[in-house]
């Protein structure tokens, strides 16, 4: 049975995280969110925070994610996973895009400058000085989050990028590449650059600002931080490929989508890449309770018909 949208406000751990923030970071936070071009005034102070209740998205019911490219989605989505770039339809629960950990293609100069302003390096550099960038996407580069200091400056820029979502009718955010830390070309170094505990530190903080404006905020991925949401203050997960084996030839043996649910209970979208793992572990395993969609993991317009030449997928349990 489809669940209705269900409104919660912050607890107590969550209006501490507030007043620390406020202290810590007004300096320099309350800055204009005009780079971002959103019309929003930006709370100087907690005292200022309008709202602090929000919405989750309904779970057990249709969403779709739109990356690559925005279209007019089917009838019967309820959710939308949209890039911050795009605007929201009326309707439909719109959760805002935000790279938060890497760098976006063509967009590195804005932490360099920022780094430089701050004097700070903001992209994250190797044992020999050179920037990391993810060998999946080699135009995007690894955002440093190893010190205070640094997630602080690197708050600042995304900021107004979160105004923006509220500015357009967002209801949610989503940052992204928060598992960063687990990559293996960066736990597998002798000495780890960026921590497990570095990466809650900082979604800590861009969460708390998400739940200042009164938006939901939602982890990606991250399973091992599932049983930490408490201290990340994520309300829902979105999670990529958990139903995918870890060893093929037995797939009874790992269960990655466990720890979300056990984290989430029924909060959890699950996305799936692979026709077989949707159809054969994902749909009769969570399908009756769980949100679980096949997509093409480029995320471009799904085929309008049979006769439509592209690969595009989407599907729903």
């Amino acid at each position: 049975m489809r669940k209705k949208f269900r409104a919660y406000s912050l607890n107590e751990n969550d209006l501490n995280m507030l007043r620390w923030f406020g202290i810590c970071l007004s300096s320099f936070l309350i800055a204009s969110c005009s780079g971002g071009g959103a019309n929003v005034s930006v709370p100087e102070t907690v005292s200022e925070v309008k709202s602090s209740s929000f919405v989750l998205p309904a779970f057990n019911a249709a969403f779709d994610v739109q990356l690559a490219e925005q279209y007019t989605p089917q009838a019967d989505i309820e959710t939308l996973l949209l890039d911050r770039s795009f605007r929201p339809p009326e309707g439909r629960y719109s959760i805002c895009y935000i790279n938060g950990f890497q760098t976006q293609p063509n967009e590195s100069d804005i932490w360099r400058a920022k780094g430089k302003e701050t004097d700070l390096h903001l992209i994250l550099r190797d044992e020999n000085g050179n920037e990391i960038f993810d060998p999946g996407y080699p135009d995007e580069f690894l955002l440093d989050i190893s010190t205070e200091a640094k997630r602080t400056a690197l708050a600042e820029v995304i900021r107004p990028w979160i105004a923006q979502c509220v500015a357009d009718g967002f209801d949610a955010v989503d940052f992204d590449n928060l598992d960063t830390y687990n990559r293996p070309y960066i736990a597998d170094r002798p000495n780890p650059l960026i921590t497990e505990n570095d990466a809650v530190a900082f979604v800590s903080i861009l969460n708390v600002m998400v739940h200042s404006y009164g938006l939901a905020a939602a982890q990606k991925n991250a399973p091992d931080l599932a049983s930490r949401k408490a201290e990340t203050g994520a309300d829902f997960v979105i999670v990529e490929q958990c139903s995918e084996p870890d060893d093929p030839d037995a797939p009874e043996k790992s269960d990655n989508c466990r720890h979300y649910v056990d984290g989430f209970g029924d909060a959890v979208l699950m996305i799936e890449y692979d026709k077989d793992v949707f159809s054969n572990i994902a749909c009769p395993k969570y399908g009756q309770k769980y949100s679980i969609i096949l997509r093409d993991a480029d995320f471009p317009q799904p085929a309008s018909d049979a006769t439509d030449a592209r690969p595009d997928v989407y599907e729903n349990c």
